[in-house]
């Protein structure tokens, strides 16, 4: 249900930048936790940025597109985190 919570008599505002989250996610090599965080943070009014550490070789982004329905998904450039 893409205006509310399934079941619940509250309503949220889907107006584009009404009430809206933004997260930042910083990550550097756990696919299974960072696809777990992002599945329980999936809501049509939610952007998350992402920000992948440069020492992650093996990362695909498409093992993240197919977790994320709702949200908004936004990388940033890859840097070394130390």
């Amino acid at each position: 249900m893409r205006n509310g919570y399934k079941g619940s008599s509250r309503r949220f505002a889907t107006f584009p930048g009404e009430n809206k989250h933004a997260y930042l996610i910083m990550a550097h090599g756990d696919y299974r936790c960072l696809c777990s965080l992002l599945a329980s943070i999936d809501h049509i009014r939610h952007d998350v940025y992402i920000h992948i550490d440069k020492k992650w070789k093996d990362f695909d982004e498409n093992k993240l597109r197919c977790v994320v329905k709702e949200s908004n998904m936004y990388y940033i450039k890859r840097r070394s985190i130390s």
